[in-house]
């Protein structure tokens, strides 16, 4: 959210020095983060209110821009607008919140995290609903997980032909070290014998 923060008010200094006016510019500031969606199922999106709780964007439902929300609680009796608002005033934090994904759908637990806009008193805010933040952590699970097995696998394939190559090294050095040196040794002890086998036959 501090990233949005950070565009939104260099847009708005863009603007500002442009000489725009202030109904101009906030609407320019909407359409830049109107369309912004996060998750595969597009429950991720921005939504602002002015200090007073009155809706300034809802992507989601525009039909509820420029109405005054401030009296929305969830099952559990939690203020969520109230509560954000006093979360952004605060220099920023999250507010956990029942909020359905679609109109009518059942209310599911949601973490907002809010920042305030104060060049128009604004409380911008997003949220992340605990099922997609469980998706998200399985998919990457599962990827680690394939990960992990191929470097699993790597390293065994490494280690065998290492300990293969160990083996090799290990005949070369014997044959090298201790074979051959025996092999001359076993020559040179049949050369006499044969030399005196052909004295024997001469006398």
């Amino acid at each position: 959210m501090r990233i949005v923060q950070s565009v939104v008010k260099a847009q708005y200094d863009t603007l500002k020095k442009a000489g725009e006016s202030d109904e101009d510019i906030q609407k320019a500031l909407k359409e830049l983060i109107r369309n912004v969606r996060f998750f595969e199922d597009n429950s991720g999106y921005i939504f602002v209110y002015k200090y007073d709780g009155t809706n300034v964007l809802f992507p989601l439902r525009p039909q509820l821009e420029g109405k005054n929300l401030n009296h929305l609680k969830d099952k559990n009796g939690v203020y969520l607008i109230q509560d954000l608002i006093k979360a952004a005033r605060n220099g920023g934090g999250i507010v956990s919140y029942l909020w359905p994904k679609k109109k009518g759908g059942e209310p599911q637990l949601k973490f907002s995290y809010a920042l305030s806009f104060e060049p128009y008193g604004w409380m911008m805010g997003a949220g992340v609903y605990v099922d997609n933040v469980e998706k998200e952590l399985a998919a990457i699970e599962v990827k680690t997980g394939t990960e992990i097995t191929k470097r699993v696998g790597f390293f065994i394939m490494v280690a065998f032909g290492l300990v293969i190559l160990n083996i090799f090294l290990n005949i070369f050095l014997v044959r090298k070290n201790i074979t051959n040196p025996l092999n001359n040794l076993i020559e040179r002890t049949k050369k006499p014998i044969k030399w005196r086998r052909r004295l024997n036959k001469k006398t």
